[in-house]
């Protein structure tokens, strides 16, 4: 068949749009990578889908495996097959394809399980291999296997009040050859067979679609919408590359990765937030495309890919790209506000620069230049071989550059020594406020002045060394006009003064622990209008009225690291300060009111990497120069950035007893009341924010039994015991790297009194007591009914004998 060439005004939109995008230094986006081994699941991943929790599902070789930010679960099918194919209905159920299986995820008794619907096809279609595509459609739930088609649909729901599951009628379409692939596009059903091509689904008949017979051999990997032309979608076939689809014909898409593409074997694809397509292949990674056809990046291994074999990519709410390949899983931040741009191996960019447009890095091997592709080509060094490059500086409308053997100059991405010493290493230069002609040189031995040449700027005549210096200058800053600070190597802080700017005649003021500054080496920054100097305990400030340094309260709880006196503090447009001491990068912005405020969430990404120059630009790009690598910092509005949905408890656990909550359903809905010895709890949770999840961060409270919040910790787990009797809510609260905010997650549970302390126990007790108090009485009663009855016995013998005495004396009486 013919392909139709693209009309002329698509070219002269891409050919327009093109040039933008070339012109854009794009970087790559960062990467978090999960090897099999730390998922714990089989080496191929072949689908993802996130539900409506955020929760993300992985189509592994094992199963379904379930990653919440924290933890990694398996959920497997009755026959333990592995899961190929995703879907989600509007319910937020997941339909899952699998080899010889199809089925659902359920939550059953608190936990996600695989529910199998094999049983409701008839016995003898259930001869499959693999279910490669699921499609939720409003005719039904389409499992595509590469011998059959099934539609379900649901007949009735549920079949009993015990089983709670749908029944579901099916219709079974088989295939002439063989089914590869199929899509839900313009509310109609597209199924890809070899040997025929496209077909669409009209009235329970697939029907070729014209056009489409060019691609019988190949197969359809994917369509996508194509949002620069309305009613167009971007077709790919695996070796016969891209086309554009109007629904009527299909014009072929040429790229910049046509060549690898065909060889490599088209596999996925999807649309990204910023309408450029990810194009994953079988052997050689995957690209990233424009709507031109241009490479705007190209991962493989060599990019910090675990494989070049992409089976699937995967755009999450947050706007992460996953990747699924052989060997584990990446997540790329697509839409973060930073960005890298790789170096060549062992380049540390000690200083950045933008001059003539084009941004330039002096690095510890010669001076390095982004070119279009957004890679880092060397700057040609004539006369000289490449060396350690110290700082860029451009003086009026000259770039010149510290080295190692001199001071170098450069235009037009070539460099030459305009001043050559060996026997000193110049490590930084600096244009004088009163004459910026008169250019002072930090030196390895002292500080040199300069003259630039006015007939040839790029020329610099040396003038003389600064008498009675000789101190190793790393750093060169001016507080006014003719009052320079020089940060030394291991000799403290030196103040220059020459107010009539004759500088071979300038004063010298050495400072040191007498002054109370740090001994040992400084550095000296002006900012923000302001002084800063940095020793190995932290950033000092000068005092003028007491001629001594004191801690500058700005930096106070900023983290140090092994050399925070080497660190770097810069200023912006805005007023706002950038720092890096050793350890984390911080922001110090600038209020409306004037104070100042500490933040360092926004560049926490790479808090634990040493960054050894920054380069805040006018339109608020900011460039950071790590090992090995640029990053880039480019702010977007804080309304584009996606808040992470609400924090989960995935699971509470009684120790060495049972599992009460296993994170399928609501927390909330799932109020336990536990006997009064199951009153030690274990809760674990998550955030189901992938923006570099293990910094994840958390907060939770038992409510009637802490007083106060947790302190914010990455840890996700949190142990209760001795939980007295009562009603208790378990909360957490989750924030991500960016410190954005989730909602709150609750788990309500009662612990019941024990036993003995029950109202009946106590009308037990009650009735004892007053049984015991009873049988005291009565014993008592007895004992004394007894004492009484002895007591009269007793009176009677004794008035018996009294009588009998008595009897005896009248009888004496009488005879006597």
């Amino acid at each position: 068949m013919k392909i139709n060439s693209l009309p002329l005004a698509l070219l002269a939109m891409l050919i327009f749009m093109s040039s933008a995008v070339q012109a854009a230094e794009i970087g790559r986006p960062l990467m978090t990578t999960y090897g099999a081994q730390k998922t714990n699941g089989h080496f191929q991943n072949w689908a993802f889908i996130q539900d409506q929790r955020g929760i993300m599902y992985v189509g592994n070789g094992f199963g379904v495996q379930e990653f919440d930010g924290s933890s990694w679960r398996m959920i497997v099918s009755p026959n333990r097959s592995f899961a190929r194919s995703f879907a989600q209905d509007s319910s937020g159920r997941i339909y899952v394809g699998s080899g010889a299986e199809l089925g659902y995820l359920e939550t059953d008794d608190s936990e996600v399980k695989y529910v199998s619907l094999l049983n409701f096809i008839d016995e003898k279609e259930r001869s499959f291999t693999t279910i490669a595509s699921v499609q939720v459609t409003p005719e039904g739930i389409y499992f595509l296997a590469f011998e059959k088609l099934f539609r379900f649909r649901r007949t009735s729901s549920p079949i009993s009040q015990d089983e709670k599951r749908d029944t579901w009628d099916v219709k079974v379409w088989s295939s002439q050859t063989s089914y590869r692939s199929a899509f839900w596009v313009d509310h109609n059903l597209y199924v890809s067979q070899i040997g025929s091509g496209l077909l669409k689904l009209q009235n329970d008949s697939l029907r070729l679609v014209p056009g489409s017979e060019q691609f019988k051999d190949d197969r359809i990997r994917f369509i996508l919408p194509f949002p620069q032309l309305s009613h167009t979608h971007l077709v790919a076939a695996g070796r016969n590359g891209l086309f554009l689809w109007d629904g009527q014909t299909f014009e072929k898409f040429s790229t910049e990765a046509d060549d690898v593409m065909r060889d490599a074997i088209i596999y996925d694809g999807v649309l990204l937030p910023d309408s450029c397509f990810a194009v994953s292949t079988l052997s050689e990674g995957f690209f990233i495309l424009s709507s031109t056809g241009k490479i705007i990046s190209h991962f493989t291994k060599d990019s910090g890919l675990i494989s070049n074999t992409i089976q699937a990519l995967y755009v999450d709410r947050q706007q992460n790209l996953w990747v699924g390949m052989d060997g584990g899983i990446a997540i790329l931040e697509y839409h973060s506000p930073l960005s890298q741009f790789t170096t060549p191996t062992g380049i540390i960019p000690n200083s950045i620069l933008r001059y003539d447009d084009q941004l330039y890095a002096a690095c510890n091997y010669g001076v390095y230049v982004l070119d279009q592709d957004s890679e880092f080509r060397p700057v040609t060094l004539m006369s000289h071989s490449a060396e350690q490059v110290f700082q860029l500086y451009q003086v009026k409308k000259e770039l010149f550059a510290c080295m190692g053997s001199g001071i170098a100059a450069i235009k037009d991405k070539n460099a030459w020594l305009v001043y050559r010493d060996v026997t000193v290493t110049a490590s930084c230069l600096y244009a004088c406020w009163q004459d910026s002609s008169t250019i002072l040189v930090g030196t390895s031995n002292g500080a040199i002045i300069f003259r630039q040449d006015a007939r040839n700027p790029y020329q610099l005549d040396y003038v003389s060394r600064i008498a009675g210096l000789d101190e190793y200058v790393y750093t060169i800053t001016e507080q006014e006009p003719g009052i320079f600070w020089l940060g030394t190597f291991d000799e403290g802080a030196i103040r220059i003064k020459a107010p009539d700017g004759d500088l071979t005649d300038a004063v010298i003021e050495r400072f040191g622990p007498e002054h109370n500054l740090p001994a040992g080496t400084v550095m000296a920054y002006r900012a923000a209008g302001r002084l800063f100097f940095t020793t190995s305990e932290g950033v000092f400030r000068f005092d003028e009225q007491r001629q001594q340094f004191e801690p500058d309260p700005l930096f106070a709880k900023v983290n140090l690291g092994m050399n925070s006196a080497e660190g770097v503090i810069v200023g912006d447009s805005k007023g706002n300060i950038w720092a890096n001491l050793g350890s984390e990068t911080v922001i110090i912005k600038k209020n409306a009111d004037g104070s100042y405020q500490l933040e360092k969430q926004t560049l926490s990404r790479f808090a634990d990497e040493p960054v050894f120059s920054i380069y805040p630009e006018k339109d608020g790009t900011t460039w950071f120069g790590a090992v090995n690598r640029l990053l880039q910092y480019a702010p977007i509005d804080d309304r584009e950035m996606i808040r992470p949905v609400a924090s989960l408890i995935r699971k509470v656990v009684v120790p060495n007893d049972s599992t009460l909550f296993y994170g399928g359903k609501s927390a909330e809905n799932s109020i336990k009341r536990l006997p009064f010895k199951l009153n030690e709890l274990h809760f674990e949770y998550a955030l189901p924010s992938f923006i570099y999840p293990d910094a994840n961060e958390f907060q939770t409270k038992l409510e009637g039994f802490d007083r106060h919040w947790s302190e914010w910790s990455r840890e996700n787990r949190r142990y209760y015991t001795n939980i007295p009797a009562g009603e208790y809510r378990f909360i957490v609260k989750a924030r991500n790297i960016n410190h954005q905010e989730s909602e709150s997650a609750v788990y309500a549970f009662t612990i019941l009194r024990p036993w003995y302390s029950t109202l009946w126990a106590w009308v037990l007790y009650l009735m004892c007591g007053g049984g015991f108090i009873y049988l005291l009485v009565q014993m008592r009663t007895r004992q004394l009914r007894q004492r009484s009855r002895a007591l009269e016995k007793i009176v009677q013998e004794r008035t018996t004998e009294i009588q009998s005495q008595k009897n005896n004396v009248e009888q004496l009486s009488l005879i006597g």
